[in-house]
């Protein structure tokens, strides 16, 4: 789910690309933070969540804030993923240390469930930022940044996220072929999205550093922001992201091809 302030709304509809273009966030300035928090409980430390794996969390033993420090930069959007913060029933509260002082990103955030959270607001300049949790859950990964917004919408090309399934099965049989059972083994959602008509001075100034990080570091998309909400992933890329000339003048395709981490019970 991506939850938009209605300050970043107001100017994507002037200043940017319209909401009905997808966010992606990617340029992780936390990958160079200093983690810390109020609550942490052994092994499951602060440090956990600057990871991009989703196998490791921050995990606080009671009420408490994760807060990255960072040398000051412009943000405009955060990241998480790999939380239980829907299924623990938790509400959420991102800051910024902007200037000195710490500044609400966002009003309070009570996830439905725990599927990737992507929040948007103006963007500021901020040197650390922070999260509170209501009470105990798991927070795998967490970001900010400047998020890149494509300039095409697409639709037909874009996967409806929320809904893409794929599941691995075990199924036991009996010798004469009776069903005795099925579990599953593992499960994602495959993601593939392709945009047209794209200008090659921007995917050669915007679109190209995205694309070489993208071979070594997952990505946080929105894909429809304005009308699905729901369809932001936790994505990694299973192929190089390259771009294909159109045979119109100046104008580019690309497609990314990979799998968007899955929430248990998703």
């Amino acid at each position: 789910m991506i939850w938009m302030t209605e300050g970043y709304q107001a100017k994507a509809a002037v200043f940017s690309q319209p909401l009905t273009h997808a966010r992606i966030l990617w340029d992780n300035v936390l990958a160079g933070a200093v983690f810390s928090a109020t609550s942490e409980r052994e092994g499951f430390e602060a440090a956990r969540a600057q990871s991009a794996d989703t196998v490791s969390w921050w995990w606080p033993a009671v009420a408490g804030t994760l807060t990255a420090t960072f040398a000051a930069v412009d943000i405009d959007g955060i990241g998480i993923a790999a939380h239980t913060l829907g299924s623990a029933g938790v509400t959420v509260t991102a800051e910024a240390r902007i200037g000195g002082v710490w500044t609400a990103l966002h009003d309070p955030i009570s996830p439905k469930d725990d599927a990737p959270i992507m929040i948007a607001f103006e963007k500021v300049t901020a040197d650390a930022v922070r999260i509170f949790l209501s009470s105990p859950a798991r927070v795998g990964v967490l970001c900010a940044g400047a998020m890149l917004e494509m300039p095409r919408p697409g639709y037909t090309q874009l996967p409806p996220l929320a809904l893409m399934r794929a599941t691995t099965y075990e199924t036991n049989k009996s010798q004469t072929g009776q069903f005795m059972g099925r579990s599953i083994v593992s499960t994602s959602r495959p993601f593939q999205a392709t945009w047209d008509h794209l200008p090659e001075d921007w995917m050669r100034n915007s679109f190209d550093r995205f694309a070489r990080a993208a071979r070594e570091v997952p990505f946080f998309v929105a894909l429809r922001p304005a009308r699905f909400p729901s369809d932001v992933g936790y994505v990694l890329t299973s192929q190089d992201v390259i771009p294909e000339r159109m045979g119109m003048v100046d104008l580019m395709s690309v497609t990314i091809v990979g799998e968007a981490h899955a929430e248990p019970g998703a």
